[in-house]
């Protein structure tokens, strides 16, 4: 029992905070070492009980760090000799020893299970690939980041790509790459993640190590502006919308041009008909291109049936997110930030906007049944000024007109007037539908309308309380069902409630409301509350 509470205690005091969501970054995962060593050496000095419990697990010594190496000596004796290691070096004391004893002596070297080097070498001082060449049976996890300039070293590795480990790894299942002017030349018969961040290395190198990680499940790329050769020629050792790396569909590409991310797509996801893709921070310029979705394969792209274009502003800036989902399918695209800024007093606003609607003309607009309309702010109230963040409505409607096969929308709103404009209006100037005199056979299974008060506000504006009771007549035609959903106290929106129950008064048959937490859900049960808040809860 006193070693589980230990093991607990020593996680819980070693893992680092969570990084924010938009600044994730997977190069820094792990547990902080320095954190564990103290926890662990504080352990030992609360009694003499607990300190005969620690000495008589290895175990707890497993995970050593150079940033105390008189700390990291002690530990290296406590672990015994065959605790499988833990190794961090992301700084060396003394500075006038280069590499810990961790990589250089031979009885600690088969029991290496991860490595962490994020330490850089002195200028001049030996490549780190040039101290990994000793058989690692053990190693389940490398990270090496930073690496000294040496512009006719790196020529030499690109041209004889290092062999790691002696080609011995036979467990290493993840592998962390960054800011290294080389890739290995291992062939990694185990691995399943590899993440690559800021490598400057030609286009033929990363395929050829992909192409060497044969059951790879998961690709994160960062900060990679490599483009593939003109006309995307056959690579070798690459078939072109096969199944070379039959088990990879996990993609994520962070801070990269379009043009690298359509790359890779057509040479390695090409084939899949099953693919989680995420890209993040995409450039929005309109003359750029857009993340070619259509690149994927046709049974991947046909499986698209749900679509939220979510316009989001958080002071100061504002964002555009596009998740298209479907059964084995699930695309995830966030636009680079744009901030808003003053000019002469005025507000000069450049924004995404508009690429949020070119990037779904990418998708196959006809297979989506439902879609999803979002504008969000959590900035202070201060900032509640009405900011153009969307296209035009003439734009959303013909680009929801060409959703020939739509049956569900949602709009999500923080204004309600706004809101009420939009859902009900004729007027081509506001209305988000498609109108009748522009689109007669359309029609639409059902329309949700949500009221979604803004971030860390309970109370909405009062003037928002003062709505005119619109006449549904017209809209009823082309729509089945109307759904309202407000989420927040019911004593907040009396005004609103108020308005909705004389809707539902007159058209009971189609007219329904929903007020609190509870999500909505639409004909395919449990829709919403699966999508929508998965998505929420991902992205806060």
């Amino acid at each position: 029992m006193l070693t589980t509470i230990f093991r607990h205690a020593i996680d819980m005091a070693s893992a680092p905070p969570a990084p924010p969501q938009k600044k994730r970054q997977a190069m820094s995962a792990g547990t902080s070492p320095a954190t564990r060593t103290r926890t662990v050496l504080t352990l030992t000095h609360v009694c003499q009980h607990w300190r005969e419990v620690l000495l008589k697990h290895p175990s707890f010594w497993s995970v050593i760090s150079s940033k105390n190496m008189n700390a990291a000596e002690t530990f290296l004796q406590r672990s015994g000799s065959h605790v499988s290691l833990v190794v961090h070096i992301d700084a060396i004391h003394p500075a006038d020893q280069l590499i810990p004893p961790f990589l250089t002596e031979g009885g600690i070297q088969p029991r290496l299970r991860e490595i962490h080097w994020t330490a850089s070498a002195s200028a001049g001082a030996p490549r780190k690939a040039d101290y990994l060449l000793f058989p690692a049976p053990r190693l389940e996890l490398l990270r090496l980041i930073g690496d000294t300039e040496d512009s006719e070293r790196d020529e030499v590795y690109r041209n004889t790509p290092p062999i790691l480990f002696a080609g011995h790894v036979p467990l290493l299942r993840t592998t962390y790459l960054g800011s290294i002017g080389w890739l290995p030349g291992n062939r990694f018969e185990s691995l399943t993640y590899l993440c690559l961040f800021e490598i400057n290395v030609e286009f033929p190198g990363f395929v050829r190590l992909l192409c060497d990680c044969p059951v790879l499940e998961r690709l994160e790329l960062s900060g990679i502006r490599v483009t593939a050769p003109p006309g995307r020629p056959p690579l070798p050792g690459l078939a072109i919308g096969q199944a070379t790396l039959p088990k990879l569909r996990f993609f994520t590409f962070i801070n990269m041009p379009t043009a690298s991310v359509n790359d890779f797509l057509f040479y390695f996801a090409s084939h899949r008909a099953d693919i989680s893709l995420d890209v993040v921070n995409v450039p929005h310029s309109p003359n750029l291109p857009v993340v070619d979705i259509k690149s994927l394969a046709p049974e991947a792209t046909r499986a698209m049936n749900t679509v939220l274009l979510w316009y989001h502003n958080h002071d100061p800036v504002v964002e555009v997110h596009i998740y298209a989902t479907g059964p084995g399918v699930d695309v995830a695209l966030r636009s680079a930030p744009t901030e808003l800024k003053t000019v002469n007093g005025a507000l000069n606003l450049y924004t995404p906007v508009h690429w949020g609607l070119r990037q779904l003309y990418a998708v196959p607009l006809d297979s989506i049944r439902r879609l999803a309309i979002r504008q969000y702010h959590d900035g202070q109230p201060r900032a509640r000024i009405a900011i153009p963040t969307l296209p035009s409505a003439r734009d959303v409607r013909a680009l929801i007109a060409r959703m020939s096969g739509l049956e569900e929308v949602c709009l999500v709103r923080e204004n309600v007037q706004l809101l009420f404009r939009e859902a009900f209006s004729a007027s081509a100037d506001t209305a988000l539908l498609p109108l009748r005199s522009e689109a007669p056979e359309w029609r639409l299974s059902a329309l949700h309308v949500i009221f979604c008060a803004q971030a860390g506000v309970r109370q909405p504006d009062p003037d928002q309380q003062q709505l005119a009771v619109p006449d549904l007549s017209d809209i009823l035609q082309v729509v089945g069902r109307l759904v309202f959903k407000i989420s927040g106290p019911p004593e907040a929106y009396a005004g609103v409630l108020g308005t909705l129950r004389a809707l539902q008064e007159r058209w009971q048959e189609q007219v329904s409301i929903q007020v609190g937490d509870s999500w909505i859900r639409s004909s395919e049960s449990g829709w919403w509350d699966r999508w929508w808040f998965a998505k929420e809860r991902s992205h806060a």
